[in-house]
């Protein structure tokens, strides 16, 4: 090859190179055109959804402002109703408070003639299925029971051990109506005319006299209680509690100390407490056992209340209930597990030596009544010869005097 065909390829890949440049430059504009594009669209659509967002904004605001003019003026109305309500109030407080401490003091006076215990009986809408106080073991008892079943009870705890307290305390399954004891307490409603739950079967047990002593009470308010009589029921006085609705412990406290508080105040020496507010007004059932213990443990040690109360007995009806109330009374009443091994122990020991006692007496019995049927045999075998003896003797009379005979008329 020449030099000119060399130069023309040369110029010639020259012009093609240069046309490679210009499409990738091109391509390359094209890309940033492209990038640009995007970006002002992205723009674009941020800034549609800011002043959507700012009118969301002044929306919300507006409808704010609405629903603050709203409140304001409900509450408004409420102060108003509030206002009018206390008035009210006040007029029926009265009243209550009259109906209220007329009725204890007439309580407390004795004015309250209660039937005989016998003469109750007769009248039981349980018949014959009541319960008695004395049946019902207290907490030592039923610790040690649980220890036999070696239930653990090495929780820890920070109260004290006090055997007195956990001689006057008791956990119970079954139905309150049919308890035979000086009070019973009813998780009523604000009305204490009777409702859903243990309300409605504590009013039914009792019978219409029941509602017709509600009835001048006119109601009941949260936390507070009232007392009637028991009438049909084994319990001599019915104990009216109002819980709160939902999760309120301060409420449920005062429930609680009300109830023991009256319990005093009316010289009733024993009672059985059910579940307060743990049904269909919806309270968590763990936190309101550790509240109805508590406040048990703590009123107890108050002044001298120790003496004055024979039993507390904490009522349980579903198994649930009974689960919490076993774990966590550990806790507020706990016991010297160590005396109650020892005592155990002993109890053991004495059961076996009664046992042995009572096999011995059976050995010494059934010999002493060898013995008796030994002398018993020897005397009738005497006896029976002593019988055939004088047959004998008899017979031989007879015959001498019948041979006499026969020769005298020869």
């Amino acid at each position: 090859m020449s030099q000119e065909e060399k130069k023309e390829q040369k110029e010639v890949q020259k012009e093609e190179e240069k046309e490679v440049e210009k499409e990738v430059q091109k391509k390359e504009q094209k890309t940033e055109n492209t990038k640009k594009e995007v970006q002002k669209e992205v723009q674009k659509e941020e800034q549609k959804e800011e002043e959507k967002e700012v009118q969301k904004k002044e929306q919300k605001t507006e409808n704010t402002k609405e629903e603050v003019q709203k409140e304001e003026q409900k509450e408004v109305k409420k102060e108003k109703e509030k206002v009018i309500i206390l008035k009210k109030k006040k007029k029926v407080d009265k009243r209550r408070l009259r109906y209220m401490s007329e009725q204890v003091e007439s309580i407390l006076e004795g004015n309250t003639k209660l039937p005989s215990r016998e003469q109750k009986r007769k009248k039981y809408r349980c018949g014959r299925n009541y319960v008695k106080v004395e049946d019902i073991p207290t907490w030592t008892k039923n610790i040690k029971s649980l220890m036999k079943k070696k239930v653990s009870m090495d929780e820890p705890t920070e109260y004290k051990v006090n055997r007195k307290l956990n001689d006057k305390v008791s956990i119970w399954r079954g139905d309150s109506t049919t308890l035979e004891i000086g009070s019973i307490v009813n998780a009523a409603n604000s009305s204490l005319l009777g409702g859903g739950g243990i309300d409605g079967a504590i009013h039914r047990a009792a019978g219409r006299k029941l509602y017709e002593e509600c009835l001048p009470l006119n109601g009941c308010y949260t936390g507070e209680t009232k007392i009637t009589t028991g009438h049909k029921l084994p319990a001599n006085y019915v104990l009216h509690t109002v819980g709160p609705v939902g999760y309120r412990p301060k409420p449920l406290e005062s429930c609680y100390r009300s109830v023991l508080n009256l319990m005093l105040k009316c010289k009733i020496r024993t009672i059985a407490i059910c579940g307060i507010s743990t049904g269909i007004y919806g309270f968590p059932l763990e936190p309101a056992v550790n509240i109805a213990l508590k406040t048990a443990r703590e009123w107890l040690l108050e002044d001298d209340h120790l003496d004055k109360v024979d039993r507390i007995i904490f009522v349980t009806f579903l198994y649930k209930e009974d689960v919490y109330y076993n774990r966590l009374m550990h806790t507020y009443f706990p016991s010297n597990i160590e005396e109650l091994k020892e005592e155990i122990k002993n109890e053991k020991l004495n059961k076996m030596k009664k046992k042995n006692e009572k096999e011995e007496t059976k050995e010494e019995t059934k010999e002493e009544t060898k013995e008796e049927t030994k002398e018993e045999t020897k005397e009738e075998t005497k006896e029976e010869t002593k019988e055939e003896k004088k047959e004998e003797t008899k017979e031989e009379t007879k015959e001498e005097v019948k041979e006499e005979t026969k020769e005298e008329k020869k």
